[in-house]
């Protein structure tokens, strides 16, 4: 009805776990929810939430006749990501995450990978990063090797380093301005277009390059006439390396002699490549926790960069013809919550909360507001300070003649 593009299945483990009278299966649940959505829209997209990767987790994927398209990669996270310390060994550690023994369940499986998200740390955080920039070559080498990158709550700007409370930081309203935002925009931006505009890096080959060196990451993404080739640098210092290109790490069939590019897309430059007995040196200079992303090919190929939308400045422009109360998000919340309404002209506004007694919890705002889409944060607490009690709450608007009530929950 609402042309939904998938869903995600939340605890899908625990009906997989208990199905076959506790053996486990995707007959009793997995499987038929499939059959019946595929129906309705054959090109649904399914997720579950359940690990996606390692011994015994292939059953899942409808390639081994299971319930879904995709799940998640826990094993990347709490494994290889999360304990991550810039250095060698940890790069180790992160290729064999990826890697999974070479194993996919079938030609259509997709394991989600992701740095973070709702119930994790921040990952800016989880790092002490200041800098904002420990977190982009993790975050090249999800958009780049075999599977979905997912990014979450915030790690698209750094939001969290400066919160000390893990709430805030988890499941607080996102601060779309926070100082890493300059820094890490562009490069989600980059690693999205590269990904959309270049397919070699949605297959599932994967081949690990050797750097020479223990702090830098390099891998090959095979495809014949637009093979990619990444190195990611995991240090606080400039490196240089030379990656060894021949037919055992690229697909495309190479004419010793003959000028090839590789493109590096990511820094919008490109390097001269010849071969010679089949095997070509490509050097590159990486930059403190730098990457370069490169495809092969025999002629320069160009990201096309999309300029960036206000998402805001769009919807403030739909909504706000007219006087409205949004629904406050995240609902139910904990610790804070959002509160959004529209004003088609300016007005005198007052918004309240009130509890379940009609008493007056806190008034947010009494003032003039010019038009637009406003929003206002609640943190929960009384007009005096104190930390409101689980339990539901009102939020009252007034703005001009118009008035409008939504309901509320706290839970803690």
């Amino acid at each position: 009805e609402f042309d939904i593009d998938g869903y995600r299945f939340d605890v899908y483990w625990g009906p997989h776990r208990r199905a076959g009278g506790g053996a486990g299966n995707e007959l009793e649940m997995g499987a038929p929810v499939r059959k019946a959505l595929k129906k309705l829209k054959p090109d649904i997209f399914l997720l579950a939430e359940d690990d996606g990767t390692g011994s015994g987790t292939e059953v899942i994927f409808a390639d081994r006749n299971g319930g879904v398209d995709a799940g998640y990669d826990w094993s990347l996270y709490g494994g290889a990501i999360k304990p991550f310390f810039f250095d060698a060994g940890s790069i180790e550690n992160l290729h064999n995450r990826y890697f999974n023994s070479n194993f996919y369940p079938g030609s259509n499986a997709s394991f989600l990978r992701f740095m973070e998200n709702h119930d994790e740390e921040r990952i800016v955080y989880q790092y002490r990063d200041s800098t904002y920039q420990k977190t982009m070559p993790v975050a090249t080498t999800i958009f780049t090797v075999p599977g979905m990158p997912m990014i979450y709550s915030g790690q698209e700007v750094g939001h969290g380093f400066t919160l000390s409370d893990f709430y805030q930081r988890t499941r607080g309203v996102i601060d779309w301005k926070s100082p890493g935002r300059s820094l890490l925009l562009p490069h989600y931006q980059r690693l999205t277009q590269i990904r959309a505009q270049f397919a070699s890096f949605s297959t599932q080959k994967f081949v690990r390059l050797s750097s020479g060196n223990g702090l830098v990451y390099a891998f090959s993404r095979p495809q014949s006439g637009n093979d990619g080739i990444v190195a990611v640098n995991f240090s606080p210092t400039p490196q240089e390396v030379t990656l060894s290109l021949s037919s055992s790490v690229i697909e495309t069939a190479v004419q010793d002699g003959k000028a090839y590019f590789a493109s590096d897309l990511y820094n919008d430059t490109a390097y001269t490549v010849r071969f010679a007995g089949g095997m070509a040196p490509l050097r590159l200079a990486l930059r403190p926790f730098g990457s370069s992303v490169c495809i092969l090919s025999d002629s320069v190929k160009r990201l096309n960069l999309p300029v960036l939308v206000s998402v805001r400045k769009e919807a403030e422009a739909t909504l706000a013809n007219e006087f409205r109360l949004y629904q406050n998000y995240p609902n139910p919340f904990n610790p804070s919550t959002v509160i959004t309404y529209a004003l088609p002209s300016e007005s005198d506004v007052t918004l309240k909360v009130f509890d379940v007694l009609g008493q007056e919890v806190t008034s947010l705002v009494r003032q003039k507001q010019e038009s637009g889409v406003h929003s206002v944060q609640w943190n929960g607490v009384t007009a005096t300070g104190l930390r409101c009690s689980s339990g539901v709450y009102f939020v009252h608007l007034e703005a001009g003649s118009f008035v409008d009530v939504k309901r509320m929950i706290l839970l803690k």
